[in-house]
């Protein structure tokens, strides 16, 4: 979470294992149940019922809990809470996950010494940054 002095708050949710077993669920050529199918299709799956799926109740409840408690300025209304997505940076809970998105975000190790994790996260960061502070 980042609260600036105008009392803005936007909330960073950090990923889902993409290594358990319901990760395996939801990739799984042969799922037939509604977000595995969502997943494979060519729109994806939001990445926040991707990462529900994948972890449960513990994403479930970060970001119940992000959307009652962030506060954005309201010019960035959508921005109240942004998912970590790895190789990507920071996304908006509705972002499609596909199946080339899954597997770069799968190659991509959650480390803050990895460029590739890190990079774009941090460009996110300092734009975010600035204009919370404005």
């Amino acid at each position: 979470m980042k609260e600036t002095d105008s009392g803005h708050k936007v909330f960073l949710l950090s990923p889902a294992s993409l290594s358990g077993v319901r990760a395996a669920q939801l990739t799984a050529p042969d799922a037939r149940f509604t977000t595995a199918r969502q997943y494979r299709s060519p729109e994806g799956v939001p990445i926040e019922q991707a990462f529900s799926f994948c972890s449960s109740l513990y994403f479930r409840g970060k970001i119940a809990y992000a959307r009652r408690f962030a506060a954005p300025p309201p010019e960035f209304a959508e921005l109240g809470a942004l998912v970590i997505a790895p190789g990507y940076g920071f996304v908006l809970p509705d972002w499609p996950v596909t199946v080339e998105r899954m597997a770069k975000m799968r190659k991509t190790p959650v480390d803050a010494r990895n460029r590739a994790y890190a990079r774009p996260m941090r460009e996110q960061a300092e734009a975010l940054a600035r204009h919370l502070d404005e």
